[in-house]
This record gives structure tokens, sequence and C-alpha cells, in this order.
């Protein structure tokens, strides 16, 4: 099972590595979620606000004109959180798996504020490993 202190470290990397690849323009944030027990996940699909309720391990900014890990305190159009099982995350950050396995698969969940989805945060999402 991986620490919480390797994830924040490997989700530093991935996002220096996103970062420079990054076709967003406007402020979009993603917030990580980690869980260790797949049985959460059916509180977090039945929760109403699970973002209030699960401890996050990051915010990031998505926009390539400005400092991911810094700027994070502002009006972004949208605010991603993902939920995501403890060991997939792991997964995904090093390259074991990819992040389009999980679109479909029963460990990630995203909730969007507000309900939008901009094409550019997910792309960010395919780079966003340490590899």
């Amino acid at each position: 099972m991986p620490s919480d202190s390797l994830l924040k470290r490997l989700i530093v990397k991935a996002v220096q590595n996103a970062h420079v690849k990054s076709e967003c323009i406007q402020d979009c944030l993603w917030t990580i979620h980690p869980y260790r027990n797949p049985s959460e996940l059916t509180y977090i699909l039945n929760a109403e606000k699970p973002w209030e309720e699960y401890n996050a391990i990051t915010t990031f900014n998505c926009n390539k004109n400005s400092n991911p890990l810094k700027d994070v305190n502002c009006d972004a159009i949208c605010h991603s959180h993902m939920f995501i099982e403890t060991k997939a995350l792991f997964a995904a950050l090093t390259g074991i798996t990819h992040w389009n396995n999980y679109e479909v698969g029963s460990v990630k969940q995203v909730r969007r504020i507000p309900d939008v989805f901009i094409a550019e945060m997910n792309t960010y999402l395919n780079f966003f490993s340490v590899i």
C-alpha cells in the first residue's frame, strides 16, 4: 500500500510532466482524494458532497499559464474532484496502468463543480505520470 508521502512526491513529478504538455488556457482545478478500501466507493457514489468528507492529497491547476501547484486559490471555471483507490492512483502515476483504464472502471469517480466537461482537463491526465 503506497503511503501518502510517496503519492504526494509522485504527484508533484506527474504535474511537472503533464503541465508542459497542457493545452488548457483557463483555470481548471483537479483535487485528488485517495481512498484505501474499495468498499468506500459505494459511499462516495451516494454522497452529495464527498469532497467535504474525504481528505485531499493535492490540488493543482491545469492552466498552462499558471504555476500548477501554487495557483489553486482562483476562480476556476471548473473544479474536478477525483476519488480514486490508492493502489490505482499509484499504478496510474507510475505508468503501470493508464488513466484511460479507469474511465470505465470502478475505482475512480469524478465530481465536477460546476458539472461541465472540459476536454483539456481530461487530456491533462493523459500525461499525468512520472514516466
